[in-house]
């Protein structure tokens, strides 16, 4: 036997509730004759149903149209490629995995083109995924973006995400204002998201800024730095600064339309201009 297609497969995965994933368990299959050939898998058509926990109710993201093969490239190694679309979320996605059978160690790479991010995609995604974004939780935008993802027994798993952003909106608490028509790069890892060339604007303001985030909690480190054009001193504006910053706006009595650079950075507690 050399091949087996598959058409019109259907896969449910969930993530479990000690850390694990649903189909951890095909990570173990030991093959018993180490000469013997694993006949190519081939798939074409397939779907695919990520859930949010082990009990499997409510939204889930659908992948379909999924098309690829798995196959064996040397005795110790499995390789294989997918590429699928989601209707409404994901217009191409395209992956490369290739895993080492004695090491146990896998490694993933791939694109996504014309991502639909949104709050709500934040809300269907397993939490082990859904904790990465939530410093991004007023986004929402178009996004495309190439990854990188290694595994390895008894390692943490990392990754690696470059991509851009376009036609953004941008609502956050933290945020005097909304931002819109946000475009620029982004960079993400296990540790940090970095934020490059980003332009938005709000009402007549005209924003231009680059982004440091220590982490992906609402209390993780940053660092701002921003350039804006006619920026109205006004009293959202105001009600949004750390106390040190009101009083010297207190002092000088600010008022009127401004320009410039500045930079803000974040310990965690507090902001400091």
């Amino acid at each position: 036997l050399k091949q087996i297609e598959l058409h019109g497969l259907k896969l449910d995965v969930w993530p479990e509730s000690d850390g694990g994933w649903s189909f951890d368990c095909l990570k173990h299959i030991e093959q018993t004759d180490r000469a013997a050939t694993v006949p190519e898998i081939v798939v074409h058509d397939a779907i695919m149903h990520v859930h949010h926990d082990d009990r499997r109710s409510g939204d889930c993201l659908t992948i379909h149209s999924i098309n690829g093969m798995l196959g064996q490239h040397s005795t110790t190694r499995l390789v294989g490629r997918l590429s699928g679309r989601s209707s409404g979320l994901v217009r191409s996605l395209e992956v490369r995995a290739q895993y080492e059978q004695v090491a146990q160690v896998a490694t993933v790479s791939g694109s996504i083109g014309d991502l639909d991010f949104s709050p709500k995609l934040i809300e269907q995604l397993p939490p082990e995924l859904a904790k990465y974004l939530r410093q991004l939780s007023g986004l929402e935008c178009r996004a495309s973006s190439s990854f990188e993802l290694y595994a390895g027994k008894n390692q943490e798993t990392t990754f690696r995400l470059l991509g851009n952003i376009a036609s953004g909106r941008l609502q956050d608490p933290r945020l005097p204002y909304p931002l819109e028509s946000l475009s620029g790069q982004f960079f993400c890892n296990n540790d940090l998201l970095q934020l490059r060339s980003m332009q938005a604007r709000s009402g007549g303001t005209q924003l231009r800024l680059n982004t440091d985030i220590m982490g992906f909690t609402l209390d993780s480190p940053m660092t701002i730095h921003a350039e804006a054009e006619e920026l109205e001193l006004d009293r959202r504006l105001y009600e949004s600064l750390p106390a040190a910053v009101q009083q010297q706006w207190d002092r000088l009595q600010l008022s009127g339309v401004v320009g410039g650079t500045f930079q803000l950075t974040f310990d965690g507690q507090r902001w400091d201009p």
